[in-house]
C-alpha cells in the first residue's frame, strides 16, 4: 500500500514525537525508540515500492528526516550519483556550510539520470525480506493501517 506524501509528513511529525520520549541521560525510551524504527521502516518501505510515484525531492526531504545526507552530485559527462559518505565543516542550527564539501562517490554508483541513482542509492543491499518476520510484519500492518492511526493520531492531538 502506498503511503501518500502528506500522510509520510505527518508520521514523520509522529516519529519525531517518540523520539522527543527520553530519560534522564537523554537516550529515547525504548518503546518509543521502536515505534519511531517502525515509521522509519514503512515510510522507506513504501517510498521503494512506490518509487516513481514520488517526486524526487520528497524521497531526499524524507531521507534527511531520518538522518541521512544524501548528495547529489553530477560528473560533467552526463552522468549523475547520490552518496551520503563524505566530509563536510560541521555547522550548528541554522548555520550555513561555507567551504569545500567532499563526496566519496564509487564507480558503480554512476547512472544516467537522477532518478536511477537516488534508486540506487536508496537499494543498494537492501530488502525489506532482510529484515526479521517480526519486524516485516509490523511494517505491513503499519502500511496497512497507516491511514486509520493517522487519523487517530491527529484527533489526539486536537483535543
Amino acid at each position: 500500500m502506498k503511503l501518500e506524501y502528506t500522510k509520510i509528513r505527518t508520521l514523520l511529525d509522529i516519529r519525531d514525537n517518540f523520539l522527543d520520549q527520553v530519560d534522564e541521560d537523554f537516550k529515547v525510551l525504548p518503546p518509543f525508540m521502536k515505534k519511531a524504527n517502525q515509521i522509519e521502516l514503512s515510510i522507506t518501505t513504501s517510498l521503494r515500492e512506490h518509487y516513481n510515484e514520488y517526486g524526487v525531492d520528497e524521497i531526499i526531504e524524507t531521507l534527511t528526516r531520518f538522518g541521512q545526507a544524501p548528495c547529489l552530485v553530477y560528473d560533467d559527462n552526463g552522468m549523475f550519483a547520490v552518496s551520503s559518505d563524505g566530509y563536510s565543516p560541521m555547522v550548528m542550527d541554522d548555520e550555513l556550510i561555507d567551504g569545500g564539501v567532499s563526496v566519496a562517490v564509487e564507480k558503480h554508483m554512476w547512472k544516467k539520470t537522477i532518478r536511477e541513482a537516488l534508486w540506487y542509492y536508496m537499494t543498494y543491499e537492501w530488502s525489506l525480506e532482510d529484515e526479521d518476520e517480526e519486524t516485516q510484519k509490523l511494517v505491513k500492518t503499519l502500511m496497512e493501517e497507516g491511514n486509520k492511526s493517522i487519523e487517530a493520531w491527529k484527533k489526539g492531538q486536537e483535543k
